[in-house]
Formats: structure tokens, sequence, C-alpha cells
């Protein structure tokens, strides 16, 4: 009797909670990425320290909107609900990483913009992923 290969079948909710943690990595790094090269810009004199200051949350709305993108691909869930989960996890990832690296969480009102801004993203990615798609989602798997 020839022997058949057993798939292993993942739970429903399992390959969404890898998608929404792959986009909030990705959401993290892309905002650590925009805040590193804006801290080289005003390292080399080309930028303000005031408008670098005013560089977290366009970086956390750009890096929630592309991990947002990433996690809506093949998504068969509704696109706002994973847009704002993506923020939310960058949002919580900013946080502890803040935490670990710097010893404290920084403070209500930063933190409180930084969460808009991260929400917002992802929002906006559920959005302009709707939009794009046609508001069609794609069949269940």
């Amino acid at each position: 009797m020839p022997k058949m290969k057993q798939e292993k079948k993942q739970k429903p909710g399992a390959e969404l909670w890898v998608r929404l943690l792959k986009g909030g990595a990705i959401a993290l790094v892309t905002a650590i990425v925009i805040l590193a090269g804006v801290s080289l810009l005003v390292s080399m004199g080309l930028l303000n320290q005031s408008l670098a200051d005013k560089s977290a949350v366009p970086a956390c709305v750009f890096g929630a909107l592309a991990g947002g993108v990433c996690a809506l691909k093949r998504s068969d869930r509704g696109y706002l609900p994973v847009g704002a989960s993506v923020g939310a996890i960058e949002w919580l990832l900013l946080l502890t990483v803040g935490a670990i690296c710097f010893g404290r969480a920084a403070g209500a009102g930063e933190m409180g913009v930084c969460a808009a801004g991260c929400l917002g993203g992802g929002l906006l990615a559920g959005v302009l992923y709707a939009m794009r798609s046609g508001g069609r989602r794609n069949p269940k798997r």
C-alpha cells in the first residue's frame, strides 16, 4: 500500500496571525529605516533638528502602510481590521523596542500620537487595498 503524504493543516486563525506578525515586523523595519535616514540627513546638516523631531509620526504612518499592504496580500479577511491590527502590532513593537533600548517607555503624549499614526497608516493600507481590488475579497482557499 503506497504511503500518502500527510499535509499539516494549520488552524484557520494561525495563518492570519503569521501574516499579521510579518506585516508588523515589516512595518517596524520600515519605520526604523525612515528614522535612520532622517538621522543621517540631520548628521550631514541637510535637515534641521526641529524638523527631525517631527518625523516619528510620518515614519509610523508609512511603516504601517507598508506592513499593512504586505499583510493584506492574499488575505481573505476584512481589509480595515487587518490593516488596523498591523498598525497596533507595529505600535506595540515600537513600544517594546523603545523600552528595551532606553530602559523606559516614552511618555503617554508621545506614544499616543505614534499610536494614532500607526493605526492611521494601517487603516489607510486597508482603504487603499480595498480601492485597488474593487472592494472584492479573495476567495477562501
